[in-house]
């Protein structure tokens, strides 16, 4: 099949169906119907390494994956932008028990970021990452954050993040109304928050009330503060 969203069309909801994308497969993100994950209890895995892997072009600002079925998973994709063009959301999910191992987010130039790479909405409790990549360009003004959530969402896990930025709020950032059972593992060390951003010193930023817990954290700042 020619693209994802085809592939998707085939399967049948929570019976285990499982698509496999191709070393070299691409794919253009032109708006938030391109690619629609809105089958619950399907897999997508992504076979390849490096530049091998397939790999999706978002390609106008409002360009977006909207995950919005539950116990989805999206396993090992490169994710890049378009010069000239900012995009507000790479991945949008509003479903619960949704998984996304392996994703890497990378800019190429100071007029290709992504204000936010993954932004949790309303119904994405438990939403697990685990080795999330974000690769900002070392100039530009768009980084606001890796991830964003302003809605209550509960246990949501992210494992091994690395996220390198100019975050004007920070890499990892919930605001307006608190998370609950929020954790971010380092294991072993591994994974590390670089906020680039000359004047926000922000590795992770969340409610007050937020409750959860950070566990061997690994932040890096401009001011190394």
């Amino acid at each position: 099949l020619s693209t994802i969203d085809a592939a998707i069309d085939l399967c049948t909801a929570n019976q285990g169906d499982v698509i496999f994308v191709l070393p070299g497969h691409t794919e253009t993100i032109s708006g938030a119907t391109t690619l629609v994950l809105d089958l619950a209890g399907i897999t997508i895995i992504g076979l390849g390494k490096g530049a091998t892997r397939p790999t999706l072009t978002f390609s106008a600002t409002g360009s977006n994956i909207p995950i919005s079925a539950a116990n989805v998973v999206m396993q090992n994709f490169l994710l890049l932008g378009t010069a000239g063009i900012d995009v507000t959301s790479a991945i949008t999910v509003t479903a619960a028990d949704v998984e996304l191992p392996d994703i890497e987010c990378r800019e190429s130039g100071s007029t290709a970021q992504f204000v936010a790479v993954i932004t949790l909405g309303t119904g994405s409790d438990r939403y697990r990452m685990v080795r999330p990549i974000h690769r900002g360009h070392a100039s530009g003004d768009a980084n606001a954050a890796a991830i964003t959530c302003a809605v209550a969402v509960d246990g949501v896990y992210i494992e091994e993040p690395n996220f390198d930025g100019l975050y004007s709020n920070g890499a990892i950032y919930n605001v307006t109304n608190a998370m609950t059972n929020l954790t971010i593992v380092f294991p072993g060390g591994k994974g590390l928050l670089r906020n680039r951003h000359a004047t926000r010193d922000s590795g992770i930023s969340v409610v007050a009330t937020t409750t959860g817990q950070i566990l061997s954290p690994r932040i890096r700042t401009a001011t190394n503060d």
